[in-house]
């Protein structure tokens, strides 16, 4: 990890994390330090010249932050645990579309919203299976190829508690954050006392008949220290909260020159 300098607009700290996937060699993160609405932190950080992280980059941060040797890089743990403690709800920049038990994709969609549209864009099933056309399958979860659109069956959705062989499986993680994500975000939730807990009152209502029409909501993700468990909400409807904008290595490097 280093301290990148920074040049017009990006004058706050980064953080820069490698990465394991060869079509990226890494990525600096750069925190906005203030909470909003959804909308509002995501144009402000895509002003900044900035791209919202998706959900497996997310993950990559959490996990840089909660290992102990980061803790002694930053100086003191005291300092470094001030960092993660005010960012205490963390926006997560997917769009959930939660179908319908009757429909014939009785399941959750989820798709990376690069440019944070939030409700301004209203999706389809069908325009989702466009991208998913040459979807992986990964434990019952489509990955496209892209990593922008995934789709998780209900019967690979586990709400509630989760240990952590449950929720490397559960398909609504999966879909959020990518496989390298759900290992990360499972690393992360072993910080905590308790199991961490999947949410969705869109799937338990749909579960039970309450529900007869897709229904579109977005994510967060909080808990930080301040609870005795990782939270992940799939129910956000206006959330709010922090994010972290990124510029990838050659983004970064095309800046200094």
């Amino acid at each position: 990890m280093e301290e990148p300098l920074t040049k017009g607009r990006i004058n706050r700290r980064g953080v820069y994390l490698k990465s394991k996937n060869s079509i990226d060699s890494g990525a600096y993160f750069y925190p906005i330090l203030f909470p909003d609405d959804y909308s509002i932190v995501g144009k402000a950080l895509l002003d900044l010249g900035l791209k919202l992280p998706n959900g497996q980059q997310l993950t990559c941060l959490l996990d840089e932050f909660y290992r102990p040797e980061t803790f002694d890089f930053f100086g003191s743990k005291k300092q470094h645990y001030r960092m993660v403690d005010s960012r205490k709800e963390l926006l997560v920049f997917n769009t959930n579309l939660w179908m319908p038990k009757c429909s014939k994709n009785a399941g959750v969609y989820v798709q990376y919203d690069s440019q944070a549209r939030g409700m301004s864009e209203f999706l389809t099933a069908d325009k989702l299976e466009e991208a998913l056309i040459w979807a992986t399958n990964e434990g019952g979860v489509r990955l496209s190829k892209d990593g922008k659109t995934a789709f998780a069956p209900y019967s690979t959705v586990k709400l509630g508690q989760n240990n952590p062989e449950e929720l490397v499986r559960n398909g609504f993680i999966i879909a959020s954050f990518g496989l390298e994500g759900v290992e990360k975000l499972e690393r992360v939730s072993r910080k905590f006392k308790d199991y961490p807990r999947v949410v969705s009152r869109f799937m338990h209502r749909i579960m039970h008949g309450d529900e007869s029409l897709p229904v579109q909501s977005f994510s967060k993700l909080y808990g930080f220290y301040q609870s005795d468990n990782l939270i992940i909400s799939g129910d956000e409807l206006v959330p709010q909260g922090y994010a972290f904008g990124v510029l990838t290595s050659e983004e970064f490097n095309a800046l200094k020159k």
